[in-house]
């Protein structure tokens, strides 16, 4: 380097090394940043799935000492909503998180447990509360070590939820996770490829469906939740039959 009299000017060492030295302590510092920022956004995680079982936990205890009465449909109705917004702003947080690079695979057992929880609960109140269910359900299968059109599957979803809103209610579960509910859910529903979905708990779907297909197959509400047993056979019979087939894929 040369100074503006034309002559050379002399650099020190010790210059250059001070200047390493504040790099990498920079460098350093940011890395700890981040790691600390994942670890809170873990540990947050976890608190929420904490709070949303014990927010379940109070719906059960309710459900419990209703008996079988309906007078707390309302507040079940109510309760599970807010239940279900919780959770799938968990579900957000994770995908976020895992999409950022962070992957905590107990921390997802949890949350799918508590979907399942959640799923299985709004199941019972529909079966005490009369009428029918004023939004659909999708289980949605799917894997991520294994699957070429899960990514697809997911945004097409996603693209329904966003226009159905609270009319329709989707609960994911990563079938190569390796989590003892989803094998349980695996077998009821007889999923064996993804991606699967299984709608209002009915029927299930695999293989890949398109954004208007989903659209189609959530619409009709689903069954009375006191219709007799008869009538529920006679529904999936008439499926079966192809008297209201599935849109086409």
């Amino acid at each position: 380097m040369v100074n503006l009299e034309g002559k050379p000017r002399e650099i020190s060492l010790s210059l250059y090394i001070a200047a390493f030295i504040i790099s990498v302590v920079l460098f350093s510092a940011g890395i700890y940043v981040g790691k600390a920022m994942e670890i809170g956004n873990v540990t947050g995680l976890e608190e929420g799935i904490s709070l949303a079982n014990s927010k379940m936990n109070s719906i059960e205890m309710l459900y419990l000492m209703g008996e079988d009465s309906a007078a707390l449909c309302p507040v079940y109705r109510s309760e599970l909503h807010n239940l279900d917004t919780q959770t799938e702003n968990l579900g957000y947080q994770i995908s976020y998180l895992e999409d950022k690079g962070t992957r905590d695979p107990e921390l997802k057992k949890q949350y799918f447990m508590l979907e399942a929880s959640a799923y299985f609960l709004s199941q019972k109140v529909m079966t005490r509360c009369s009428g029918t269910a004023n939004y659909s359900t999708v289980l949605y299968f799917y894997n991520n070590r294994n699957c070429a059109n899960c990514t697809a599957q997911g945004l097409a979803l996603l693209d329904v939820k966003k226009k159905m809103g609270d009319k329709l209610r989707v609960y994911s579960f990563d079938g190569g996770l390796g989590s003892e509910i989803v094998d349980v859910l695996r077998l009821k529903y007889n999923v064996t490829v993804y991606p699967s979905l299984v709608i209002n708990g009915q029927s299930t779907y695999a293989g890949l469906r398109s954004t208007s297909w989903i659209s189609e197959a959530v619409t009709p509400a689903p069954i009375a939740a006191n219709a007799s047993s008869d009538s529920l056979n006679a529904t999936a019979d008439s499926a079966n039959a192809g008297e209201t087939p599935a849109p086409p894929n």
